[in-house]
């Protein structure tokens, strides 16, 4: 194999460069490649009755576990309201380096003696840090069903 010095004068500036540790970029020009991954809710949804006291709400960390980052959690309303139906949560979840564990955010449920049909409320995933990005559910509901009753509201019957 043959090679050609098109500029011998700057392979030889190159190679002193080299020799004496100057680099032609600083070193943070190029950092080094981090697979933090993505951080998305376990399901889209997470049913608990109302009278079970709190629901876990579970967060994962996805297709990498390199570097510290972070996510912001918090309530919404829907149906059901903070401070009558549950307990308005924020939270910020933090996996170290190399933690690729779940992450529980428990919701406090309140029950009440209201006769109530489902009621839900969203939990919404923000600000991620550390290079991490948020997935495809990078939102849940939870819905509450009433104690000793089913999922939904019973159907409507008419008689004609």
């Amino acid at each position: 194999m043959k090679f050609r010095l098109s500029n011998p004068r700057l392979l030889a500036l190159s190679a002193l460069c080299v020799l004496i540790g100057w680099s032609a970029a600083p070193a943070s020009a190029f950092p080094p490649p981090v697979d933090a991954g993505f951080v998305m809710f376990r399901g889209a949804s997470f049913p608990i009755q109302e009278n079970d006291g709190h629901v876990d709400v579970i967060v994962r960390r996805h297709r990498g576990g390199s570097g510290v980052v972070t996510v912001d959690v918090a309530t919404v309303d829907g149906s059901a309201i903070a401070g009558g139906d549950y307990t308005a949560t924020t939270a910020t979840l933090t996996w170290a380096d190399g933690d690729r564990a779940d992450k529980i955010v428990a919701i406090e449920i309140l029950a009440d003696d209201v006769a109530e049909g489902l009621e839900t409320f969203g939990v919404l995933l923000s600000n991620p840090t550390g290079g991490v990005e948020i997935g495809a559910l990078a939102s849940t509901v939870v819905r509450i069903t009433p104690d000793g009753g089913g999922d939904d509201d019973p159907p409507l019957v008419s008689r004609i």
